[in-house]
């Protein structure tokens, strides 16, 4: 026979897992991706010249996804973000040469946002920026120009 103390300890016991249970249930599906707003930035203010998936426009328009240009000018991404590029440029042995208009809207979270998802999409091995040094930058490309 169940004792008085038994049951009391087993409901206990039910309600801590099935809390438990609903907890991590709402966490992973509440849960936003991280990515996200990096994303929409991408598609919303790069994609009508990068292409959806970076790949750049032929000849016309350089790719940033495998862009031996992001990797060797990577210290440069903010400020070509916030100013814009003009003149020539080669990446990846073709020449490309255009005007890049500047993007001067974003916040230091979007922008480190958006450098976070382009990082994590096609150059997996570069680490995360924090938004505190993309903060700097942006306010020293700012005094630039």
């Amino acid at each position: 026979m169940y004792s008085l103390k038994n049951i009391r300890l087993t409901n206990k016991l039910f309600l801590f897992v099935f809390t438990l249970a609903l907890s991590l249930t709402l966490f992973i599906h509440c849960q936003p991706e991280v990515f996200a707003q990096g994303e929409r930035i991408y598609q919303s203010k790069c994609a009508s010249c990068h292409m959806e998936e970076g790949q750049g426009l032929g000849e016309l328009i350089p790719p940033v996804a495998a862009s031996d240009y992001y990797l060797q000018h990577y210290d440069e991404l903010v400020c070509n973000i916030i100013n814009g590029m003009n003149g020539k440029i080669i990446v990846n042995g073709i020449e490309y040469e255009g005007e890049m208009l500047p993007i001067r809207s974003l916040t230091a979270a979007e922008m480190t946002n958006l450098i976070n998802y382009m990082n994590h999409k096609w150059y997996p091995e570069l680490q995360a920026v924090m938004m505190k040094d993309i903060q700097l930058e942006m306010d020293e490309c700012l005094m630039k120009k």
